[in-house]
């Protein structure tokens, strides 16, 4: 995100260029600011454990004092308003002294910052739930030890606070649920009443590089989006599909092809009838249960190819 906070102090009835001595101590008061996690909005129907999160507020200082900074209040918020605080490990907040310009670094930016990871705090927990915002509120004390001090303050001062979380695509999942629609207007491919079909087989080809196993599901649906039945029924043990499995480089070799012909009912051939779209989907698990740790990789694919099959009997009037 950007900067959830952009900091000046301009002094009341006192026009300055640029201010030297012991400025005494005052407070500064950040927040609370809340910033949104759109990104996490996607995974949708399970969980998914990232083994190594890391939070990191970065500051960029150009006050010429030392700036002692309390994370106060640090929290993340799921959709449904439910909040999950961040702690520190050992109890205590996350709290440093900030670098900041000596005499003679006069309008530079001194960097700084507040790293929290899995090893000093709950991080690795609060990421586990489909969170929506985070929350933050910091407090600022200047020059913490007391006088003697010789700081400085320009016109142009200013304290920036910026975030990045960074969460590596390596951990594990839980049936995330993944899904996508292709259109497939029946009545496009078989001008012939369902009575006049004999058999009916799809072709289901997966090709993957992913290292999770994926329980497989086709739905038919109307022109509306609403179901008309299912390709497989829930003991089918033919919508298992084994994820790939990893080389001793720590990436996953491809799957040969799995393909599995499943031959549809005279019933569920009548219910397709008016089908105009075909919705894949599947929920995701890790290898080894959701207890195994993997890695993704962009270049990482799941493949899936439908092909159908049929077999009419016409009536001499159709020719």
């Amino acid at each position: 995100p950007g900067p959830i906070l952009d900091l000046r102090i301009s002094l009341n009835r006192i026009d300055y260029t640029a201010i030297y001595g012991y400025l005494g101590s005052f407070q500064i008061n950040i927040g609370p600011e809340t910033f949104a996690l759109d990104f996490i909005d996607d995974m949708a129907g399970g969980s998914f454990t990232f083994t190594d999160p890391r939070l990191t507020i970065n500051f960029e200082n150009s006050f010429g004092l030392p700036i002692h900074m309390d994370l106060a209040d640090f929290y993340a918020t799921e959709n449904n308003g439910q909040s999950h605080f961040i702690t520190r490990t050992g109890g205590g907040s996350f709290e440093k002294e900030l670098l900041y310009p000596m005499i003679g670094e006069e309008g530079s930016f001194v960097p700084d910052s507040i790293v929290m990871n899995k090893d000093n705090s709950n991080l690795a927990e609060v990421v586990s739930y489909p969170l929506s915002t985070f929350t933050a509120h910091a407090i600022g004390n200047s020059n913490p030890e007391g006088p003697p001090r010789n700081n400085f303050i320009l016109d142009t001062s200013r304290l920036t606070v910026t975030t990045d979380l960074i969460l590596p695509l390596e951990g594990m999942s839980d049936t995330i649920s993944i899904s996508d629609t292709l259109r497939f207007v029946f009545r496009e491919y078989f001008d012939n009443p369902p009575e006049e079909i004999q058999r009916l087989i799809f072709s289901v080809t997966y090709v993957t590089q992913f290292p999770v196993d994926v329980s497989t599901q086709v739905e038919f649906l109307d022109e509306n989006g609403d179901h008309l039945d299912y390709l497989f029924h829930t003991d089918d043990e033919r919508r298992y599909i084994k994820g790939a499995e990893v080389g001793e480089n720590g990436i996953a070799i491809p799957s040969e092809p799995i393909t599995m012909q499943v031959e549809l009912t005279s019933e569920q051939i009548n219910n397709i009838a008016d089908c105009h779209f075909i919705n894949v989907s599947g929920e995701v698990i890790t290898n080894g249960n959701g207890e195994k740790n993997v890695r993704f990789y962009d270049f990482y694919y799941f493949d899936t190819d439908i092909a159908v099959i049929a077999e009419l009997q016409l009536n001499s009037d159709d020719f």
